[in-house]
Parts: C-alpha cells; structure tokens; sequence
C-alpha cells in the first residue's frame, strides 16, 4: 500500500504535472504571451495613440467647430429620416 502511494505521487509530480507544465512553459510562455497577448496589449497601446492624434486635430476649442459638427449631425439624421424609403 505504501509503494502504491510513492509511485501514484511520483507518477502525477513527473509525469501528469511535469508534462502540464513543461507544456505550459514551452507553448503558451513563448508563443501565446510574448506574441499574442503582450502583441495585443502593443496594438491597444498604438491604436490609442493613433486615436488620440485623430481626435486632437477635430478638438480645437472653438465653439464654431462644434456647432459645425451639431448642424452636419442634424443633416446627416434627416437626411436619412426623409431620404431613405420605408
């Protein structure tokens, strides 16, 4: 009974968990978190800074520019309320 407990512990340290983690060190360590989720988390970070620059140049202050984008808003919705067939 005792020899089937030693070898059941050394059979699942070595072979169930040593395989899982050797699996999980070589395979999602180096592939899915270098390339994948910290290449993510890079595109996120660009396409913010991207955004940002964009909307920079439309967020000027002046009250103009956004009464501008009201009225082209407004004309935008009723043209497609009164354009489109139903």
């Amino acid at each position: 009974m005792i020899d089937w407990r030693f070898w059941h512990d050394w059979f699942h340290e070595k072979v169930i968990a040593g395989t899982y983690n050797w699996l999980s060190n070589i395979a999602l360590n180096d592939n899915v978190d270098k390339k994948w989720i910290d290449g993510f988390a890079n595109w996120l970070g660009t396409a913010t800074q991207w955004l940002s620059a964009t909307t920079r140049k439309v967020q000027n202050g002046f009250v103009r520019s956004y009464a501008l984008s009201i009225l082209l808003g407004v004309v935008l919705i009723l043209g497609y309320l009164l354009l489109i067939p139903r």
